[in-house]
């Protein structure tokens, strides 16, 4: 008997179900294999209540009694068969096209560019908990231990970011939206280094020298000043300037980005290099001349997309690996002349990197200790997939392979 192309999108979506499990334990085989880095010399920990992780890949994989979800964390001792008749009641109301979208958006983990998929927002209910539509769907096919709407974030390109849609309309597109990365508390303190480090000092001529690094000079971002973008470019005053770094060279020219969007990467999907001309793909960097950081560069895939919104400056990390995030809006107040803290920021999660209102507030108090200067209230620094600072063993994020500076302008 022939089946319906609706009918096998439905079982395709149900088969993927599974991807939310694997999406963790790809996470945790990375960390098995040295992927991310540890804390000072110590296994990387996890905060308490935060987790990228869902429950049973803590660890060890949980043993699944017979009968029951092979699914963690929110899924855990939900009958699989009680489960599936949900998932096939809520898919099988969607339209062939907005399956193929999900399907499409499910498999390619986000990295493929994806239309919305607009639905009635009704509640649903697993045992005795009503849930979003929403909510579900991003528990089914993406973070199995996601447990309330308000953990959520949706991203620039979704229709129903920033606005209420129609009626009770809602994008239920599980990769429209973002996991909030909120930051933990600060660990206790079991670095064996000091707290005091030498900080890369500005010199003249837009250099800089670090003791960390036997005083090699390093050419910062000629644009931090102002007077120093080209002509074109100062026409049409951009929000931020990245650079991007492999160690302490840097590779390929500034890119200045003026949409409300930029998207940092390496290769997407769709079209290898990316289609807008104002993102920024490190495939088409000239290498700095390392054979071994080309298969690093490779590691960064759909790599950072940032957002220019109304309270700040967002980041979702759409790779597969965990980027690291250092930036004064993110400090705790009075570390000033300290060593500095990287915010873990793992992959499908969201964080605000920059407050231009707390960087202002912080211009207007700022003291500058030895080395600093007021750009440093404007530049973030992002490794991708390793950290650095007061919790590694690296402490300059020159010792980073893969990294960016992004300078915002006042």
């Amino acid at each position: 008997m022939f089946r319906s192309k609706r009918a096998g999108l439905v079982r395709r979506l149900w088969r993927s179900r599974a991807m939310g499990c694997e999406e963790a334990s790809g996470a945790f085989h990375e960390r098995s294999r040295g992927g991310n880095e540890s804390h000072a010399g110590q296994p990387e920990q996890t905060p308490p209540g935060r987790s990228s992780l869902c429950g049973g890949w803590r660890g060890q994989p949980e043993q699944t009694p017979p009968g029951r979800s092979t699914l963690c964390g929110g899924w855990r001792g939900q009958p699989e068969g009680e489960l599936k008749a949900i998932t096939y009641s809520v898919l099988k109301k969607m339209t062939e096209k907005q399956l193929e979208a999900l399907a499409g958006a499910v498999e390619s983990r986000g990295a493929a560019e994806s239309p919305c998929v607009s639905f009635h927002e009704a509640p649903l209910r697993l045992g005795s908990q009503p849930v979003s539509t929403l909510v579900f769907l991003c528990r089914l096919l993406r973070w199995p231990d996601l447990r309330h709407q308000l953990e959520l974030k949706r991203l620039r390109c979704c229709q129903s970011f920033g606005a209420l849609a129609a009626g009770n309309l809602r994008c239920c597109n599980p990769y429209h939206v973002s996991r909030l990365c909120v930051p933990e508390s600060p660990p206790p303190p079991y670095s064996r280094f000091p707290e005091e480090l030498p900080k890369v000092k500005e010199m003249p001529e837009s250099s800089a020298s670090s003791t960390e690094t036997g005083g090699t000079s390093i050419c910062w971002l000629p644009g931090l000043r102002g007077t120093f973008l080209p002509l074109d470019v100062r026409k049409q005053q951009p929000w931020c300037t990245l650079a991007y770094w492999e160690y302490k060279t840097r590779a390929g020219p500034l890119h200045h980005a003026h949409e409300p969007t930029v998207s940092i990467f390496y290769e997407l999907p769709q079209c290898g290099c990316g289609s807008r001309t104002g993102d920024l793909c490190l495939k088409l960097v000239p290498a700095t001349g390392r054979d071994s950081l080309a298969s690093r560069r490779a590691r960064i895939g759909a790599g950072l997309l940032l957002s220019r919104e109304t309270d700040g400056v967002w980041a979702y990390n759409r790779g597969e690996q965990p980027a690291f995030v250092n930036s004064p809006t993110l400090d705790a107040p009075g570390r000033a002349g300290r060593t500095p803290v990287a915010r873990r920021l793992p992959a499908g999660h969201s964080l605000k990197l920059f407050d231009p209102e707390r960087a202002q507030r912080l211009l207007r108090t700022f003291v500058p200790a030895e080395g600093e200067s007021v750009r440093d209230l404007f530049s973030v620094r992002v490794s991708f997939g390793k950290g650095w600072g007061r919790d590694y063993t690296r402490q300059c994020v020159l010792e980073c392979p893969c990294w960016l500076e992004i300078f915002f302008y006042r």
